[in-house]
């Protein structure tokens, strides 16, 4: 029964590792700002071009 509840245990401590670990992967990879910049420009140049189409039009 000590080797059951050893093994469990080891278990549980390695479930948790992963799921901090994969956590902390997950917030640092959501921190990052250069991909929203540039949808920001993006939307920017593209509601540009619609304007200055319609108005040509």
């Amino acid at each position: 029964m000590k080797n059951f509840k050893k093994i469990i245990g080891l278990f549980t401590v390695i479930f948790l590792a992963g799921v901090l670990l994969t956590i902390g992967t997950v917030k640092s990879t959501l921190k990052k700002d250069s991909p929203k910049q540039e949808i920001v420009e993006i939307k920017k140049d593209t509601t540009y071009l619609l304007t200055s189409e319609k108005e040509k039009a």
